[in-house]
């Protein structure tokens, strides 16, 4: 199928959903809605393209409305193609692993849809880190599950993210709420901040801090190390 043509099956398919023209036009644009053409997983007759049946089905699984799901595949739209059997995996094995009801874990998808495609693996992998956060006390909370259903782009965020802040957290001494754990920072600025509490402790001649960031940079956590003088640090 050349690209043009995978276009308009697009626009098509999204047209059968329920969409308007400009809105099918711009969703067809989506780089996840051209993963499949990109590794050429697609054909005429995929099941790939009955996306009305898929947001129909999956919408009676959640027990909401077609135009309800339709909204979250337009805020995350692999949703579109995601099959049924996919998604009910993802809530219910999710759900077993973090030992809540499937129907916690659904309200807590459906604010940041999301969490609907991903391994209940990985989201157990990003709770754990959060937990430990907390047990580390750089996460302040009374009731850290209910924190996160409410808070659930905080579960979205990879386990390596959270490590990350956790060490800078330890750093620096702070506790923070779940929702400030992440907000008040950027990765980046967290990343900085830790390069330059090295460097002045390399310059102090100190190494609190620099076999774990080692290790951190070693589990590709913290992604690189400061590049330290080669000269003796200062008496």
């Amino acid at each position: 199928m050349l690209e043009n043509e995978y276009r308009e099956k697009l626009i098509k398919s999204l047209l059968a959903c329920g969409l308007p023209q400009e809105l099918a036009e711009e969703t067809a644009c989506e780089k996840s809605l051209w993963f499949l053409y990109r590794n050429k997983w697609t054909s005429e007759d995929s099941a790939f393209w009955n996306f009305n049946d898929k947001l129909q089905q999956a919408a009676d699984y959640l027990k909401i409305s077609k135009g309800q799901y339709l909204c979250a595949a337009l805020t995350h739209p692999q949703l579109f193609y995601q099959s049924l059997e996919s998604i009910k995996f993802n809530v219910e094995g999710a759900a077993e692993l973090l030992d809540i009801p499937a129907h916690r874990y659904i309200e807590a998808a459906l604010k940041r849809p999301s969490l609907l495609s991903l391994s209940p693996q990985m989201v157990y992998e990003h709770f754990v880190a959060l937990k430990k956060a907390q047990e580390n006390g750089h996460i302040v909370s009374n009731d850290l599950m209910s924190d996160i259903l409410n808070n659930p782009i905080t579960l979205v965020y990879s386990a390596k993210n959270t490590t990350l802040r956790d060490f800078h957290a330890t750093m620096f001494d702070r506790k923070r709420t779940l929702g400030d754990f992440f907000r008040k920072k950027t990765k980046s600025q967290v990343e900085n901040e830790i390069f330059e509490c090295l460097t002045q402790e390399f310059q102090a001649g100190a190494s609190v801090f620099l076999d774990q960031a080692r290790e951190l940079h070693a589990q590709g956590i913290l992604s690189r190390l400061p590049m330290f003088e080669m000269t003796a640090a200062p008496a």
